[in-house]
C-alpha cells in the first residue's frame, strides 16, 4: 500500500515539475500558443475534409462498379445454373433410355434392407 502511495506521489511531483518547466521555458505567451494551435487545427481539419471528400468520390465510383459487377455475377450464375439444369435433364433422359423397361430391376426386398442394417457398424 505504501509503495502505491509513493508511486502516485512521485507521479504527481513529476507532472507538476514538467508543467512548471513548460510554462517557464515556453517560447511564446499562452494566448499566442493557443492561437497557433487553433490555426494548425483548422489547417489540418481542411486537409482532412479534402481527403474525406476525395475518398467519398472514390467510394461512389466503386459503389457503381460493385453494383455493376454484382449484377454481372448474378447474371453469370443464373446462366450457369440454367446450363447445369439442362445438362442434368439431358443426362437423366439418356439414363432413362438405357434403363430396362421392367420395374423388377429396381425392386428392393425389405429382408435385404434389414439384413444390411444389422451388419452396419454402430457408434
Amino acid at each position: 500500500m505504501a509503495n502505491t502511495r509513493d508511486t502516485v506521489l512521485t507521479a504527481l511531483v513529476a507532472f507538476a515539475g514538467g508543467f512548471l518547466a513548460g510554462i517557464l521555458f515556453a517560447p511564446d505567451s499562452g494566448a499566442k500558443t493557443r492561437e497557433r494551435i487553433a490555426e494548425e487545427a483548422k489547417v489540418r481539419m481542411r486537409r482532412l475534409e479534402g481527403r474525406l471528400d476525395s475518398l467519398q468520390e472514390q467510394l461512389a465510383g466503386l459503389d457503381g462498379a460493385v453494383k455493376h459487377t454484382a449484377s454481372d455475377i448474378s447474371r453469370k450464375v443464373k446462366s450457369a445454373s440454367t446450363q447445369v439444369g439442362q445438362k442434368f435433364r439431358e443426362a437423366t433422359l439418356q439414363a432413362v433410355d438405357v434403363l430396362p423397361a421392367d420395374s423388377v430391376a429396381f425392386h428392393v426386398d425389405p429382408a435385404d434392407v434389414t439384413g444390411d442394417l444389422r451388419r452396419m457398424p454402430r457408434k
